[in-house]
């Protein structure tokens, strides 16, 4: 606990001194310096990477639990369903290459208008707030809609080059599943019926 206290310390710390030599405005320095702490006060977020002891599992336990973990989210989508009734080591395998987790703090921006995106998002825990303006979509009023849990994003991306034309802002922490399609389409053509 007091190494964990430390290093917050430390983190801190550099913050302030960065922020001093570069004579950033103290309005600007009080709201960074209000977000940090309160990000660095949030419970720490296991990620895959964090967990040494994973390297140690043999390669098909490791690709079992990735599965174990991205089954739930994966299979609310019908068209991985119907991988899974056509070949099971194909949809493994699409849980090892080509999904991520990723994790954003409230306020936090997972993308603004006009950004090229290559993936598909999954929300298996929080709440966002996708807001349109007519300046970048064609939409005659500025609209907001509540993007919640077990909703896809993006999912068109998966098969087709897509662009954002609104912006996506994390309400509260929030947990999302990456689907790389490129990596998508890497697993599909391996299979001769989910490439047909």
């Amino acid at each position: 606990l007091q190494m964990r206290r430390n290093a917050e310390n430390e983190k801190m710390w550099k913050l302030q001194t960065y922020l001093k030599q570069n004579l950033v405005d103290s309005s600007i320095a009080h709201r960074v310096n209000r977000q940090a702490q309160a990000r660095i006060a949030n419970r720490e977020i296991l990620r895959e990477g964090d967990v040494v002891a994973l390297d140690l599992l043999s390669s098909s336990l490791r690709t079992e639990l990735r599965y174990d973990i991205c089954r739930e989210h994966i299979l609310s989508h019908g068209l991985f369903r119907l991988w899974m009734s056509l070949n099971l080591s194909t949809l493994h395998e699409l849980c090892n290459l080509a999904i991520t987790f990723h994790f954003l703090q409230p306020g936090d921006e997972l993308f603004v208008p006009g950004e090229s995106c290559d993936c598909a998002y999954y929300v298996c825990h929080g709440d966002l707030m996708y807001t349109q303006r007519p300046t970048t979509s064609l939409v005659p009023v500025e609209t907001a809609t509540s993007v919640t849990r077990d909703a896809w994003v993006c999912e068109a991306a998966l098969f087709v080059q897509w662009y954002t034309v609104g912006t996506m802002e994390a309400d509260m922490l929030v947990q999302l599943m990456v689907l790389d399609s490129d990596a998508m389409v890497r697993c599909q053509r391996k299979h001769r019926l989910i490439d047909a």
